[in-house]
């Protein structure tokens, strides 16, 4: 199995940038760079070596996760709605009532970053935030029932799109992998 992350790297001489393209050989090389010349003309393929890169646990999470979003954004876009908020949607939904700093600690960010995220979701109707009977310095968070239907339409999309990038493995390969995820996530937290 090739790490996930060793994909080609084209290399773009005017602009120096890089842009991802197709897998990469299981020798950690890149034989498919070419080199973009103003000329048009094809020049000769340049080997990119990863070095260590493909086997760091970092390095082939964070591409891991970057070609999930990119997916995320392509075939859950219709929504208007990120990963993240997607997420937010599914604790309130889970948690009704729950408050902004209970949603920041079972997200695992700071409180700060929050309040954003539930002003967009506000804006957009899909969530409401009520100051709390019993101490109103705490607000209540709660799915609107626009929200609740947005939410039914969107889990649909994310299911496909989750079946989608989990296609090239077995069952006991996914229950693996996300157990393994678990561990990372537990050793570090």
């Amino acid at each position: 199995m090739r790490p996930i992350g060793t994909e080609s790297l084209e290399y773009h001489e005017e602009s120096s940038l890089f842009s991802h393209g197709a897998e990469m050989k299981a020798d950690k090389k890149v034989p498919a760079a070419r080199v973009q010349r103003k000329s048009a003309r094809q020049a000769k393929p340049l080997e990119v070596k990863f070095g260590c890169l493909p086997d760091l646990v970092g390095y082939n999470l964070r591409r891991a996760q970057s070609a999930v979003f990119q997916h995320f954004a392509d075939t859950v876009s219709s929504h208007d709605v990120s990963p993240g908020h997607f997420g937010v949607l599914v604790f309130i939904e889970a948690n009704p009532g729950m408050s902004q700093t209970m949603l920041a600690g079972a997200l695992g960010v700071d409180r700060s970053s929050i309040v954003p995220v539930i002003d967009h979701l506000e804006h957009g109707g899909l969530v409401t935030r009520q100051k709390k009977p019993s101490d109103r310095r705490t607000h209540e968070l709660r799915l609107t029932a626009y929200g609740e239907s947005r939410l039914k339409a969107l889990k649909t999309s994310v299911l496909e799109h989750d079946e989608e990038i989990a296609r090239c493995l077995s069952a006991d390969e996914k229950r693996n992998l996300i157990e393994a995820l678990g561990k990372i996530m537990g050793r570090l937290a």
